[in-house]
């Protein structure tokens, strides 16, 4: 079991954790990063020809994370996609959302780094 958390972490509930054996992993919730685990998320949830992640409604957290699923708005930028919550929506927040693409990416490797790709460079020496 890993706990994700960004980089806006209280140190006291981080000490908490690890002093009961849990461990933790910082995950800088930057642009590149946020596009990454939610596109991860996304084909989790869209997986042919069964979704590998099935979400309920049983009230509770679970209504607010889905609500929260629901008012993401995706915006095409210059550098790709911007995910933010609709600010205008009944949700505002995304913070439930995060954690749970955090999550899934960090549980399959997800947020890992890519290794490089070979690479083909002709330099006209024959």
């Amino acid at each position: 079991m890993v706990v994700s958390y960004d980089d806006y972490h209280s140190v006291q509930s981080l000490q908490l954790l690890q002093s009961h054996g849990i461990n933790t992993k910082r995950l800088s919730y930057n642009h590149g990063v946020k596009q990454k685990i939610y596109q991860n998320l996304r084909l989790m949830m869209v997986y042919e020809p069964d979704p590998e992640i099935f979400l309920y409604d049983d009230g509770g957290e679970s209504s607010l994370l889905i609500a929260e699923l629901k008012s993401l708005r995706f915006k095409r930028i210059q550098r790709g996609i911007s995910i933010q919550p609709d600010k205008h929506g009944d949700v505002s927040t995304d913070d439930l959302s995060d954690c749970l693409a955090g999550a899934c990416s960090w549980a399959n490797d997800g947020v890992m780094p890519s290794l490089p790709t070979p690479l083909i460079v002709r330099t006209g020496f024959v």
